[in-house]
């Protein structure tokens, strides 16, 4: 496929898939593991699927990408992100501001 440095690079796969994975799914440093995950679906894509983009196989990367931006730039109501200082604030129910014309 070409990949340089395989050995170093499957290792920075496994360290980024599994922790950004574990990251996305327990919903710590969310926009991170979101945009990490999707960098690695790009690398993907360019070594996997750039030779022949329209041959079956790009759509699993594509899906996966845009999923872990979806997830890391979304969040969600239990994420660990939540209850930490860098987390999203939240509002109380009924307090939305509404715009006057």
């Amino acid at each position: 496929m070409g990949v340089p440095f395989p050995t170093l690079s499957v290792l920075v796969a496994v360290i980024v898939e599994v922790g950004a994975g574990v990251a996305l799914v327990v919903g710590f440093a969310l926009p991170l593991a979101g945009l990490s995950l999707a960098l690695m679906m790009v690398g993907a894509y360019v070594f996997a699927h750039v030779g022949t983009p329209l041959v079956g196989g790009y759509e699993l990367v594509l899906v996966l990408g845009v999923a872990a931006l979806a997830l890391g730039f979304s969040g969600g109501r239990h994420a660990v992100d939540r209850l930490l200082p860098w987390g999203r604030v939240r509002q109380a129910r009924g307090t939305e501001e509404s715009v006057s014309a």
